[in-house]
């Protein structure tokens, strides 16, 4: 059976096993307070010791051979007198003393005898009445003995130190436990005999730290002087194998992982100059890099161009050359998502580009969207080409560019042996464009319209309905850079009128934009857009009618709209699509396909 213990701190409940401690441990500390104090094991402590028996009554040796009662005869010089009187010398009278023997007072009864301590009277040198009494002083009283792994009996870690000589001390260390109301984190008073933490703790501990607490070991606590255990630290198990096993399997893993994410991922920063092929599992192609003079050192072409493959230039002729790519996951990039990349990417680098379409032009054996174009870089004139294809889920984009005096016919002809260096691989054999056509309903539960794109989600919160509308919807490309996102929206409406369903909804919205435009006085013109669907918009279900805005007092006001319509019954029901003239090439397509989807649930 352990002799278990609590925590010498009052307020803590931490329960101590001796069995758990290792042998030769002189100093304990509790892993819940943290409360630090010194330790006797039980064993070491041994029996209580017996107190020594009461040191017997002190007996008067024998007086020499006199009168009884009173001194022996004495000479002059203090000595016994062996020529004294006797009761058998002549002259004495019987049962007095004999002549010249000193004279004694008689005892009365009721009175101590002279010259002998008696119990109840007052003793020789003790205090007589009518003078200051000395203060009277408590009888020792050893304390109550203590149980084997608890603290004494009437132990209060709170109490004063005993003024009372002999009285139990609570400042005084009990074995195996902390001096009373020991804070480790404050500095303690240093009383007679108590435990000081402001103290060197012995050999292997470093003196208090700049705060007055006691610093963390700094030698071998096992060399000399008193030994420290934080209970909490003695292993109870062999766990500790366990745990520095998953630690070293985590580490491992961790670097495997960084390991095959950075063979895979196209922003590696590894040194391509260096190598023979640069290539890319993720956009599905190699590419073989050139030699010097050109330089992947780029950064201004990197950042201006947005890119995230690889640019090249030639600090010798300002020539330089890049290319883009981006994965769209599930479907292949439209058609103005191809020309919005390879247009965004060149008036952002470039300043006052002109272009003009290269007809027929191909690369990577895949039909290209294609410019040639003139512009400024760093304030000199330059010319160049960039190139945009799709391929598998994937948008390519290639630039090529140098000052006009350089961009001769055999610098043309070398850019054109680098793009040809863009290689397919066979990594994407397995994509195929997935279709996730989601349904948005009106709020009367009849229409549905159709997003097959991805791009539509339900009005932000706060914007409110267009009077007489049961959907509304809007549209946000995200693939541009920059804080201003190309939006677009739609809303449905339920009209009375009947007829041609396009024709009433393009007389229902060209009536309110007139009447809108006349509470501030201005005209709107109205212009429609003939021609074919734009090629990403397929065939929808639809028939639908195209026409562009332009208000005479509010240019943002120019907006493009496409319009469709079924019938149902007495009513006509429209959907309607807008968005910003100057952004119809980008979102024609698209809000075709989703208005030319309108359909009953």
């Amino acid at each position: 059976m352990t002799n278990r213990f609590h925590c010498p701190n009052p307020t803590c409940s931490y329960v101590f096993d001796p069995s758990q401690f290792p042998p030769g441990i002189t100093m304990l500390g509790c892993p819940v307070c943290g409360i630090r104090f010194p330790y006797q094991p039980v064993a070491m402590q041994g029996p209580a010791p017996v107190p020594p028996p009461p040191a017997p009554m002190p007996i008067a040796p024998p007086a020499p051979t006199g009168y009884p009662g009173y001194p022996a005869p004495t000479s002059a010089s203090g000595a016994a007198n062996p020529f004294a009187a006797t009761s058998e010398m002549p002259g004495q009278t019987p049962g007095y003393p004999p002549p010249g023997y000193p004279q004694q007072p008689v005892p009365q009864p009721g009175y101590p005898q002279p010259g002998y301590p008696q119990q109840g009277y007052p003793q020789p040198g003790s205090p007589q009445p009518g003078y200051p009494q000395p203060a009277p002083t408590e009888a020792y009283q050893a304390p109550p003995a203590a149980q084997p792994g608890y603290a004494p009996p009437g132990y209060d870690p709170y109490a004063a130190p005993a003024t009372t000589p002999g009285a139990y001390d609570p400042y005084a260390a009990q074995p195996g436990y902390a001096p009373p109301g020991y804070d480790p984190y404050a500095s303690q008073p240093t009383a007679p005999g108590g435990f000081d933490p402001n103290a060197p703790q012995g050999y292997g501990y470093a003196p208090p730290n700049e705060f007055g607490s006691p610093t963390a070991p700094t030698g071998n606590p096992t060399a000399g002087g008193e030994r420290v255990i934080n209970v909490g630290d003695v292993p109870k198990s062999g766990s500790g194998g366990l745990v520095i096993g998953l630690f070293l399997m985590m580490i491992t893993i961790g670097v495997s992982t960084i390991y095959i994410m950075t063979k895979k991922n196209p922003f590696s920063t590894r040194n391509i100059e260096n190598s023979t092929d640069f290539s890319s599992d993720i956009y599905n192609f190699t590419f073989q890099v050139p030699s010097a003079p050109w330089s992947s050192d780029a950064p201004d072409a990197r950042t201006g161009l947005r890119i995230n493959i690889f640019a090249y230039v030639n600090n010798d002729t300002g020539a330089g050359f890049a290319m883009a790519a981006q994965d769209f996951k599930e479907r292949n990039p439209r058609d103005r998502e191809i020309e919005l990349g390879l247009r965004d990417r060149l008036n952002n680098y470039f300043k006052n580009a002109a272009s003009e379409l290269i007809p027929n032009a191909k690369w990577i054996g895949q039909p290209a969207l294609a410019y040639q174009f003139l512009a400024e870089l760093n304030g000199e004139q330059v010319s160049g080409e960039c190139y945009a294809i799709r391929n598998l889920g994937v948008g390519y984009w290639w630039f090529q560019w140098a000052p006009n005096n350089a961009y001769t016919q055999g610098l043309k002809q070398e850019f054109e042996s680098y793009r040809n260096r863009v290689t397919f691989q066979k990594w994407r054999e397995s994509w195929k464009e997935q279709s996730n056509i989601v349904l948005f309903t009106s709020d009367n539960g009849k229409y549905q319209v159709e997003d097959a794109d991805g791009f539509w989600q339900p009005l932000r919160k706060g914007t409110a309905l267009p009077e007489g509308a049961v959907l509304g919807i809007e549209a946000q490309y995200k693939e541009v850079t920059g804080d201003r996102k190309p939006r677009a929206d739609l809303n449905i409406y339920v009209l009375k009128e009947t007829g041609d369903p396009k024709e009433v909804g393009r007389k229902f919205i060209q009536k309110m934009l007139e009447e809108d435009a006349a509470l501030s006085e201005a005209k709107v013109t109205f212009e429609p857009v003939n021609g074919e669907l734009p090629a990403d918009a397929g065939k929808p279900p639809l028939e639908v009618v195209r026409f562009t805005t332009r208000n005479s007092l509010d240019a943002d006001r120019a907006e493009l709209y496409v319009i469709a319509g079924i019938s149902d019954g007495s009513s006509t029901v429209v959907a309607v699509g807008r968005c910003k003239q100057s952004l119809k090439r980008l979102w024609e397509p698209w809000l075709v396909k989703i208005v030319g989807s309108l359909k009953k649930t």
